[in-house]
């Protein structure tokens, strides 16, 4: 066996004359016949939202090409895939352009593309930017305390707190004779108003009758029993007159409950060609006070109807309730269906910007089929039949949707914003009414019921 050529012996090193002599070419010694020039603008602050950017000087310098900003390229440039990637690994999409907001020193805000180096420079310096210093994390052990300053958000949603207002605010009238309590309210919901009535007063329900004249507007805030009238019809039984009690417009602002009040923050997992994987949501309900008759529905309708009118496999939807010092919520013009909507149809357009797509394109894609039907969504509800693309397509037609594009990308080039949105929902009608009922018989002869 012939002796190693290398293993023992000294080696010269063929590389060092060309370095040590200055003949050695990097990539900045590299040179084409046109080669243009890029410079980076970043930021100078460790998390800042960038509130204003303007590029418009910088794109008049002599020799400047190019000035892009994040807008310009999202859509258009993908997520960088991971060389290590665990299984379980979840981490925020980035552009490589700040967007939003910038979070650390030095990361890219605008790239300057010009004929010479020094053009790109002197126009970088021309680009505006107005920065919000925003709470800043250094410390990671600190990064995963409750209450530490977020570096990354998911998509969230707040549907404020707000007061129904109906014209006509809230009020009753009883009367209690011959052991038996009519009861006037202005309510959605007599027979329900019933039952707790009786339930309150320690009543029997067939002494008690509620009637509801013409009512003012109710958005929901008029759907169960309020104190007031528990109050009210209290009073007339024991004071043996009737009472009545009018809310004053004041009183209906503070006192009747309120709707909404809910954050979500919701992640959509979505393949590269836009199918739906996957939804989370986690939110937080201001549920005020005290709970109230309908206090609970709106979070919970809200969970029941996240995926919408899509096929997604699986969903999660968690809900924290917190009491707050203000007035309680409860229903309000959809009770929760509207939040839940919200939040699907949101994070359907997010998704379609991250991966360049039409936003009708990707509804398309991921709605039930009508072969799908009956189909259950992860929370437990079958829908019966739809025909939500159909649906879409006769708006479209209607809005004329090409020719809409058209006109839209003519007003942007004039400064003029025209915008155009879409959304495909699911409503339950409303909760079933239940019943029950008890048979006893006695060996008299007689059955009660």
């Amino acid at each position: 066996m012939p002796a190693p050529r290398f293993v023992g012996s000294a080696v010269k090193r063929l590389e060092d004359p060309r370095l040590i002599q200055g003949q050695a070419q990097y990539v900045d010694d590299l040179a084409f016949p046109g080669t243009l020039h890029a410079v980076l603008l970043r930021s100078p602050y460790s998390h800042a939202r960038l509130s204003h950017l303007d590029v418009s000087d910088a794109l008049k310098q002599p020799g400047v090409l190019a000035v892009l900003t994040a807008k310009d390229i999202a859509g258009k440039i993908r997520q960088k895939p991971l060389m290590i990637s665990p299984p379980g690994l979840r981490y925020p999409p980035r552009l490589p352009l700040a967007q939003d907001e910038a979070r650390f020193v030095g990361e890219p805000v605008a790239l300057v593309v010009a004929a010479e180096k020094y053009q790109a420079r002197d126009a970088a310096d021309l680009i505006r930017v107005e920065y919000e210093p925003l709470p800043v994390v250094t410390d990671p052990e600190a990064a995963l305390l409750p209450g530490a300053p977020k570096v990354y958000r998911t998509g969230r949603f707040v549907n404020q707190r707000l007061a129904p207002l109906p014209l006509e605010p809230r009020g009753c009238l009883a009367l209690y004779q011959g052991g038996a309590l009519t009861f006037w309210t202005s309510t959605q919901m007599p027979h329900r108003a019933k039952s707790m009535l009786a339930e309150t007063l320690g009543l029997p329900e067939h002494q008690i009758r509620v009637i509801a004249p013409e009512v003012g507007g109710g958005f929901g805030c008029k759907v169960g029993l309020y104190d007031e009238e528990v109050l009210a019809a209290f009073a007339a039984i024991k004071l043996g007159r009737p009472v009545k009690w009018i809310e004053t417009r004041s009183e209906s602002m503070v006192a009747t409950t309120h709707g909404r009040g809910q954050t979500h923050e919701a992640e959509l997992a979505v393949a590269r060609d836009g199918t739906f994987l996957a939804l989370r949501v986690r939110g937080v309900a201001d549920l005020g006070a005290c709970l109230e008759a309908f206090t609970a529905g709106p979070p919970l309708l809200c969970g029941r109807l996240i995926t919408g009118a899509y096929r997604i496999p699986a969903a999660s939807y968690t809900l924290r309730g917190a009491f707050t010092n203000k007035t309680p919520t409860a229903a309000y013009r959809g009770a929760g269906r509207p939040e839940g909507s919200f939040i699907i149809e949101r994070m359907t357009d997010l998704a379609a910007a991250e991966l360049g797509m039409d936003p009708v394109e990707i509804r398309k894609k991921n709605f039930i089929r009508p072969e799908d039907f009956p189909y259950k969504t992860p929370s437990g509800l079958t829908y019966d039949s739809g025909r939500y693309a159909f649906t879409l397509d006769k708006a479209l037609e209607i809005l004329d949707y090409p020719k809409f594009r058209f006109e839209q990308a003519a007003a942007r080039k004039e400064g003029r914003m025209l915008g155009v949105g879409f959304s495909t929902f699911v409503e339950t009608a409303s909760t079933g009414p239940s019943a029950k009922m008890a048979f006893q018989g006695h060996e008299y002869g007689a059955v009660r019921v």
